[in-house]
């Protein structure tokens, strides 16, 4: 068997779909970390009583930071922002408005949606807040 006989032959896809809501790409030139860090500004406007928490980059690390980081249990594709509230809680990946999900995201943001986790890739903040006010979380609208 070739190898492109056996590409063929696997009975899953070589890239994964994703299971959860994705936001549009976008035209605005705001980084990633300016989009999230809006969004933890507005949530806390918003939504005090939601707790949001951050898990680091771990490609912004030297090779000695990055070793360390797998042994304490880091893992690739982690979401960027853990969200819980009062009987609920989110998991979001935030993305510039070009930015693609790695296929270690997609994979675990799909874990965590078939074991019944609210999952989203998000670009902006006021997308974002639009998700959690549907997902139940405890929302005001903000001007």
């Amino acid at each position: 068997m070739n190898a492109f006989a056996a590409i063929d032959a696997l009975d899953e896809p070589l890239v994964t779909a994703p299971l959860f809501t994705v936001e549009p790409t976008d035209k605005g030139l705001a980084t990633e970390i300016q989009r999230q860090t809006t969004f933890l500004g507005m949530l806390r406007i918003a939504a005090p009583s939601v707790m949001a928490w951050a898990v680091p980059n771990g490609h912004n690390r030297g090779l000695k930071d990055r070793v360390k980081a797998k042994k304490e249990g880091l893992r690739a594709g982690v979401p960027d922002l853990t969200l819980c509230w009062n009987h609920g809680g989110a998991f979001l990946e935030f993305k510039d408005g070009k930015g693609k999900p790695a296929p270690a995201q997609v994979d675990l943001l799909n874990y965590l949606q078939a074991a019944g986790h609210r999952c989203a890739i998000v670009r902006t903040p006021e997308f974002a807040l639009s998700l959690l006010a549907e997902w139940g979380a405890p929302v005001r609208s903000i001007r």
